[in-house]
């Protein structure tokens, strides 16, 4: 039967069960909350969580995958939310799973939307939402 580790020992220093847990939460939080260039300055907590508003955004962008004009009004996409990639892939899930144009074509969409907000700015906002 294998017995239930209660220490650690690394170089020497003696870890308890207690220790290494308070431990591998403390790395978990840092590496959840610290912010990174490559994730728009954003950490990996804050793009796990999608909002409401977040749905909206991406709601409001499905029709560029029907050929669609966008109807929110405001001229620009997702209304006053930014607009991120993840925004637009989901938006281009949401269009496959309702129908309209074939999914290739619709991947074709999301890429040309994709590059056309890497190339605009760097912060990959897309057709001057603020």
């Amino acid at each position: 039967m294998i017995e239930q580790v209660t220490c650690v020992s690394v170089d020497n220093v003696s870890w308890t069960k207690s220790e290494m847990t308070t431990s591998a939460q403390l790395v978990a939080r840092v590496i959840a909350t610290q912010r990174f260039d490559a994730l728009e300055k954003h950490s990996l907590a804050s793009i796990q969580t999608w909002r409401d508003s977040d749905q909206a955004i991406s709601k409001s962008l499905v029709p560029l995958f029907k050929g669609q004009s966008l109807s929110n009004g405001s001229g620009k996409a997702g209304g006053s939310g930014n607009v991120y990639g993840a925004h637009v892939v989901a938006a281009a899930v949401e269009s496959v799973l309702t129908g309209g144009t074939e999914g290739s074509n619709k991947m074709l969409i999301m890429q040309n939307i994709l590059a056309k907000m890497h190339g605009e700015n760097s912060e990959g906002k897309l057709g001057g939402a603020e």
